[in-house]
């Protein structure tokens, strides 16, 4: 949506996504803008980051609400009083909770890996809470086995693969 709705290739749209980005537009005043640059020989232009806002909070609306169509069909939904935990590189996005929580009428928070040894400084923020929790429930799935032997190896492996992972970075 930034990419079409600011003429800007996909992978800039996603850097000012990152930089910029908000999920309400009251976060930003109306005099606050940035550079957008050109693609080709167009020239770059100014846009202000009410603008960015305004792009991004009905998509995240959008996407919330498709969510709760589907998850409120479950019978369980009624006892979310703890409420929805965001996870991953989208839930960096400033306001993204507020947004959450409008939609849902539950409170909303943004997870962060937590209980990590030796890898917490490159795996510590939002961006990989996804996958380190992936990681946390195939551990404790694994420490339900009988085979202890089994159960060190695959999770040492697992940590192996994530420390190449977080080494690309």
């Amino acid at each position: 949506d930034l990419s079409i709705g600011l003429r800007t290739p996909a992978a800039v749209a996603e850097e000012i996504k990152k930089t910029h980005g908000v999920a309400l537009t009251t976060l930003y005043s109306e005099e606050e803008s940035i550079e957008v640059p050109g693609v080709g020989e167009r020239k770059g232009q100014e846009v202000r980051k009410q603008i960015i806002a305004a792009i991004i909070e009905p998509r995240c609306e959008e996407i919330f609400t498709m969510v709760k169509s589907e998850v409120s069909a479950d019978p369980f939904y009624r006892m979310l009083g703890g409420g929805i935990v965001l996870t991953g590189g989208s839930s960096r996005i400033k306001g993204i909770d507020f947004v959450a929580e409008q939609v849902f009428d539950l409170p909303a928070r943004i997870g962060r890996p937590r209980g990590l040894d030796g890898l917490a400084e490159i795996v510590s923020d939002e961006s990989w809470s996804t996958c380190v929790g992936l990681l946390f429930y195939e551990r404790d799935n694994l420490m339900s086995c009988t085979e202890k032997g089994y159960i060190a190896g695959r999770f040492n492996w697992m940590i192996d693969g994530l420390k190449k992972i977080a080494s690309l970075f």
